[in-house]
This record gives structure tokens, C-alpha cells and sequence, in this order.
């Protein structure tokens, strides 16, 4: 018998989405791995290695799995296998490693957002720049907490699927939506790579 999971992907003017890269039980013990740790108030990059918390722009808890953990490894793996497939087939970018993984949660009761931004940091004196971004939607009962992406004055809102991980380029213009009932959880991460020529 083959063992295989199926990736079912599509390619949108902004964005690439896959569905079924974990199945549910993968995804709770996602959420088990992080709900376990300790959350903290988000902060936001600001100019060079400057990192602090700013709750007009973004209002969310997040814990962080880190790679060097055995315990997180078999997460790690199946996203990165599917990075460089992403990368080969849509975006050819020149990509050196994966960031650690950033477990999001936004609450409806603290109406908690993220607006806009990039994820590229501009003056990071590092020979790696974010060039993928990506986010992993754990749940879907909640409302509000859109993702849009803007790559116009009109922003591409992404449909919000349970286990759907959709990657962007890190220098788009994207916003998570204030959350406005339940909670919104999701993985997100960044793929690190040479500086654009």
C-alpha cells in the first residue's frame, strides 16, 4: 500500500493555497503543543532589530515552536517539504531556511487584530531577508478575523478554511480583520533567503 497524503493546491493572482497537508488529529495536537505553553501579548518588528508591542497595530497571543525541538520536528518537516514545492512550481525565490513557527490566537472578547503590514524587515543588517510567508488556519468557528492581502486598493480576502495553509510573498501588504466572535487560531511562519536583487 502507498502511504501518501493528498495536497490539493490552486494559484490565485496573489496568493497559493494547499488543503489537507495535515489531517484533523495533526492539527489538534498542533494547538495541544501550543496551547500547553505560556501565550504572550504579540509584539511587531519596527525599523532594524527594534521588536516591541504596539496595540494600535496589532492585538493578538502568540507562543512560538521552535525548530530545535524534537517535539515539533514532524511539523517542521511536512511544512518545509511543502515550501520547496511551492517555491519550485510558483515563486522561485532563493530560500535559505524556516523561521520558528509562531502560534497565533485571536480573541473575539478583546476584538484582537493585526492590521496592515509586511513581513519583510527593512534594515535588518542580516545577509537573509523574509521572502515567504505563510499561514495555517487551525479552526474556522469564529467570525471576523479575515485574512486580506492587498495587492491593490482593494484587498483579496482568502476564504477561511480549517487546515487551508496559504503562502504570500512576505513583502505584500496583508491584515488579519479584528475577530468579532470565537477565536481565531492559526501557524504562521516565514521562509528566510538572500536579499532581492
Amino acid at each position: 500500500m502507498e502511504l501518501k497524503w493528498e495536497l490539493n493546491q490552486r494559484k490565485d493572482e496573489s496568493y497559493v493555497w494547499y488543503d489537507n497537508l495535515f489531517d484533523e488529529e495533526e492539527l489538534k495536537k498542533i494547538q495541544l503543543q501550543s496551547i500547553n505553553k505560556n501565550l504572550s501579548e504579540s509584539k511587531t518588528a519596527g525599523i532594524g532589530s527594534k521588536n516591541d508591542k504596539n496595540t494600535k497595530i496589532r492585538k493578538s497571543d502568540t507562543h512560538f515552536l521552535y525548530a530545535q525541538k524534537e517535539e515539533n520536528h514532524w511539523i517542521f518537516k511536512k511544512i518545509g517539504n511543502l515550501i520547496n514545492e511551492t517555491n519550485n512550481n510558483w515563486f522561485k525565490y532563493k530560500l535559505d531556511h524556516l523561521e520558528n513557527l509562531q502560534y497565533t490566537v485571536y480573541k473575539s472578547t478583546q476584538k484582537q487584530f493585526y492590521k496592515a503590514h509586511v513581513d519583510t524587515i527593512l534594515n535588518n543588517f542580516s545577509n537573509t531577508t523574509r521572502k515567504l510567508s505563510f499561514s495555517l488556519l487551525l479552526n474556522d468557528n469564529f467570525e471576523g478575523g479575515d485574512l486580506n492581502l492587498f495587492y491593490s486598493s482593494v484587498p483579496t480576502t482568502v476564504e477561511k478554511k480549517k487546515g487551508r495553509i496559504y503562502f504570500f510573498p512576505s513583502y505584500a501588504l496583508h491584515e488579519v480583520t479584528p475577530v468579532t466572535k470565537g477565536v481565531r487560531k492559526s501557524l504562521v511562519g516565514w521562509v528566510r533567503g538572500p536579499h532581492f536583487q
